[in-house]
């Protein structure tokens, strides 16, 4: 009984379909606002051209990704703490100038990975999206496009 439930539970593992991605990839670029609202002009919260260097982290269950500007840097996640969706609401931990740590919370929109599904060979990577309440400026709102190359080592 046991050799038969051993073959069958084999016979199940090679059987299944391999999931698409199975551990955490991280992908290191150029961030760049594409659009940015009036509210934005605002304490010079972000204006169109503006860039960063861009990390985006996926895994099975989680993503996240982080923007490091001139004069701040912050990471952002979605409020579930799991994958981004098309839309949904996202927490961003900011750090800005004379080392002021702050938090603030917003929505994302059309928020969309090229490519869709991540697989162990995938080299490269691009995120396009919408953040409101952009570094906690309320009414900044911010279209954003940025690509990366998977780090070595992940």
């Amino acid at each position: 009984m046991k050799r038969l439930l051993w073959a069958l539970g084999a016979v199940c593992l090679f059987a299944a379909p391999a999931a698409a991605q199975t551990k955490e990839q991280r992908y290191q670029g150029t961030f760049f606002v594409t659009a940015a609202s009036d509210d934005c002009a605002t304490d010079r919260t972000a204006s169109v051209g503006d860039n960063g260097v861009f990390t985006f982290r996926t895994e099975t269950q989680k993503q996240a990704f982080s923007i490091f500007e001139p004069r701040s840097g912050g990471s952002v996640v979605p409020s579930t703490n799991k994958r981004f969706g098309k839309s949904g609401n996202y927490r961003m931990t900011w750090i800005g100038g004379g080392a002021i740590a702050k938090e603030s919370t917003g929505a994302y929109s059309a928020f969309a990975t090229k490519p869709a599904a991540f697989a162990p060979g995938t080299e490269t990577v691009v995120v396009n999206g919408r953040l409101t309440n952009y570094q906690g400026t309320a009414g900044c709102t911010i279209s954003f496009e940025a690509s990366g190359l998977r780090r070595p080592g992940y």
